[in-house]
């Protein structure tokens, strides 16, 4: 699936979605706003460790990977909107 990304940002897919989502989910302490929700992993910016999740309610999730292994609530940071649309509005 191919979205109309801003500038810097990109789909993610095959190896790399897998491999990023798996360390998402290292990330995410138990307390995270994003801990326990179904998600795809649906792109990223190339120019940080920023992912653009899509929620199982069709909200969108943007968050920063740490690379850390289960912080606390407040890390990564992540932001939800309603729409993929909303989120893409925020950028500019």
């Amino acid at each position: 699936m191919s979205l109309d990304w801003p500038p810097g940002w990109r789909d993610v897919v095959g190896t790399e979605r897998e491999r990023l989502t798996a360390q998402i989910l290292r990330d995410l302490a138990p307390a995270h706003l994003l801990s326990g929700r179904v998600f795809t992993l649906i792109g990223r910016r190339d120019d940080q460790d920023d992912m653009l999740i899509q929620l199982d309610d069709a909200r969108v999730g943007e968050m920063h990977l740490t690379w850390a292994k289960k912080g606390d609530a407040k890390f990564p940071g992540a932001i939800v909107y309603e729409t993929f649309d909303a989120w893409r509005t925020a950028q500019f």
